[in-house]
């Protein structure tokens, strides 16, 4: 950590400007004093001012003129022998310098606190040096008349509105970049003490690198903002509460637009089947996770879920991506999302409308209307028969998409034959036709609801739950991790990243080894935190049974230990069992990397939220590269600073040296006029 402050640090050092000594810019002076006896006193000592700060080449003295004003604006007001004094900014109104002084004592004390004065104009870097620095720098060539057509004169009024506007705006552009990097401390009261140091250490390095981002991300807005202001010689207010802030609203608009064409090549590359045909997909897998939200009685946000789409992907892979203009995707590897809960009730609306017209009929569902009330004991087979002929209705395959296939209602078990599935209405209170004798409509009736049960949940004083009980729980624990990312809005980046990845696979061959290189680098020293910090939202909200069950599968691919809606007793069980089998494996070459986030690894710094806590290996000291580079840029930049600072000690001592000489000359051409005088 101590590194990354070091880089922050040396992002912020201040280069160096200098100005040349023909560079001048314009001050007037203008002393007053509301006593007629003080009034020519300071007058005065305006005049001998202006005349002994017209020998300074950085300025250039002119008399003060409100239609066309000098570049600084001295005024001050004598009283009482003491004249106190302002500096102003003529084109932003911005005070620069301020003070009093007494007018009584001698000439060369009323020129040292003239000088004084002025030092925030006149010193080395002042703002003389800092004007003349932009004007010298390279910018595109603005004809005159538009400077001056652009040099308007605003009243109070409008200045005071484009000030609340822009500070709106400036609000609002740190809300969206402090909400990114801050990301969220969500269950944070509820980590043991012993563990918070650990998770507050991995959320500042975090923290830290999202600053960076937001740096890298805004400096080409401000720059490009800072050549507008400068060549259309715009104020301070348009410039920094109107420009500003309006480049920057834009080039976020550009980054969110692109991002979305980013999330479909995504979308292509990651998920199995088209993102609008996989609905189901996502009722199911989010149907399973309310499952375990309401059971462990998480309290994240809906906003943060309902921005969700659970996805089936290809690779081997978890991957999330997206947000911004759209959902954010949450793409599950196949084979996880087939092992833990299976394939949806019902399939797709594009594998039914691929499918051919005569396939189409053993699909058709036939769901009962409502129980019939005159259906009882008393009826006969004859009046049974034709109410059931009128209770009943058939269904296409595509009608049958339009009913509810889950998530409400009482889950009910189906029955398939030749003839197509049926399956109650859930809607309504039904059962299913499988024979028309009422003795056996009832059979079937107990049948259907005597499993219910195993849906509940396991106080009997909590509402019903019916989701499949035989469901693996190591899943829960990777979508729970990824909710977090979406959660600290990690997605925003991570679409950029997975993009870059994919560009890369595209570059030469030397190009894309170059960038392993510096991937491999980061993941050496910096991902335990990002690691760390994503495992970490799984424990706070309950999940950390779960996720080592998917950490063991990874590591073993074995089934033996992977538990199905177990209790807590039972899930502690396994995860004592896990770390056991775990704990005298040995490591591998890659796991020898105090920070680097393998698996293994990750396994050992999850421990450490467990009262099974394993011990680190052994890890390798590495070389202090990192230290060393950084050390020798900072030598670098003071190896600079002190060749500019030799290289202007001459200019500086002739500077002095001619200002002595004016001063001695002008205090002898002074006395020789009070002697004349006299």
């Amino acid at each position: 950590m101590k590194n990354l402050f070091v880089v922050i640090f040396l992002i912020l050092v201040a280069t160096p400007v200098f100005s040349k000594n023909e560079d001048a810019q314009s001050l007037s002076i203008q002393f007053t004093a509301k006593n007629p006896a003080d009034l020519w006193q300071a007058k005065t000592f305006q005049q001998s001012t202006a005349k002994f700060i017209s020998g300074y080449n950085k300025l250039i003295v002119k008399d003060f003129d409100a239609k066309n004003p000098a570049d600084y604006h001295w005024r001050g007001e004598l009283k009482n022998g003491t004249l106190k004094h302002e500096i102003f900014e003529s084109q932003t109104g911005a005070r620069l310098s301020s003070g009093e002084f007494e007018v009584g004592q001698s000439l060369s004390d009323l020129q040292i606190a003239s000088l004084k004065a002025i030092k925030v104009l006149v010193r080395n870097g002042g703002l003389v040096d800092q004007n003349a620095s932009r004007k010298n720098s390279v910018i595109p060539s603005i004809p005159e008349n538009w400077n001056q057509l652009f040099k308007i004169e605003y009243p109070q009024s409008v200045m005071t509105a484009i000030s609340l506007v822009g500070g709106i705006l400036w609000g609002y552009i740190a809300l969206l970049c402090l909400s990114f990097a801050f990301g969220s401390l969500h269950g944070l009261e509820r980590i043991w003490y012993w563990n918070v140091r650990q998770y507050l250490v991995s959320w500042i390095e975090v923290f830290l690198g999202k600053m960076i981002i937001i740096f890298i991300i805004l400096t080409p807005a401000l720059l490009i903002g800072h050549n507008l202001g400068k060549a259309f010689n715009l104020n301070f207010y348009l410039l920094w509460y109107a420009l500003m802030p309006l480049i920057i609203l834009i080039e976020f608009t550009l980054i969110a637009l692109i991002g979305t064409v980013l999330t479909k090549i995504l979308d292509r590359k990651y998920v199995r089947g088209k993102v609008d045909g996989n609905s189901i997909w996502d009722m199911e897998i989010r149907h399973y996770f309310m499952g375990y939200y309401r059971r462990l009685g998480l309290d994240i946000p809906m906003t943060v879920l309902n921005k969700l789409i659970f996805l089936p992907g290809r690779e081997l892979e978890v991957f999330t991506y997206g947000g911004g203009l759209n959902r954010t995707r949450v793409v599950v590897p196949y084979e996880l999302l087939d092992m833990a809960i299976g394939e949806p009730d019902v399939s797709t609306a594009e594998d039914i409308e691929n499918a051919p017209v005569a396939a189409n009929e053993p699909l058709g569902r036939v769901l009962p209307k409502k129980w019939d009330a005159r259906i009882n004991v008393k009826s006969n087979e004859t009046q049974i028969e034709k109410i059931i002929s009128r209770s009943k209705f058939p269904l296409t395959p595509a009608k049958a998409m339009e009913f509810p296939s889950g998530g409400g209602g009482m889950p009910m078990e189906s029955s398939a034959g030749v003839w197509g599935q049926i399956r109650p209405n859930r809607q309504q209170e039904t059962v299913g036709l499988i024979s028309d004798s009422l003795q056996d409509l009832q059979v079937v009736k107990e049948l259907l609801s005597e499993h219910h049960m195993l849906f509940a949940k396991l106080q009997f004083d909590e509402d019903f739950d019916d989701t499949d009980p035989s469901d693996f729980d190591y899943l829960f624990g990777i979508l729970l991790r990824e909710v977090g990312v979406v959660h600290r809005k990690d997605s925003l980046w991570l679409t950029w990243w997975y993009s870059l990845n994919l560009f890369v696979e595209t570059w030469p061959k030397k190009l894309k080894s170059l960038f392993d290189s510096l991937y491999q680098v980061y993941f050496s020293n910096g991902s335990r935190h990002t690691a760390t910090l994503a495992d970490s939202y799984v424990v706070l909200n309950h999940g950390r049974h779960h996720l080592l069950q998917y950490m063991y599968y990874q590591f073993k691919r074995d089934l033996f230990l992977l538990t199905s809606r177990a209790n807590r007793q039972s899930l502690m069980s396994i995860s004592k069992k896990i770390f056991d089998q775990f704990r005298e494996t040995p490591p591998e070459k890659a796991d020898l990397r105090k920070n680097r986030a393998t698996l293994k690894n990750r396994m050992r710094w999850f421990s450490k939220f467990f009262a099974h806590r394993l011990p680190e290996y052994k890890y390798k000291k590495r070389k202090p590269v990192l230290t060393i580079i950084i050390g020798l840029m900072i030598l670098g930049t003071l190896a600079i600073e002190v060749f500019f600072a030799k290289e202007y000690a001459p200019v500086y001592e002739k500077n002095k040296k001619e200002i002595q000489e004016k001063i001695i000359e002008y205090q002898k051409t002074k006395g020789t006029e009070n002697v004349a005088g006299k």
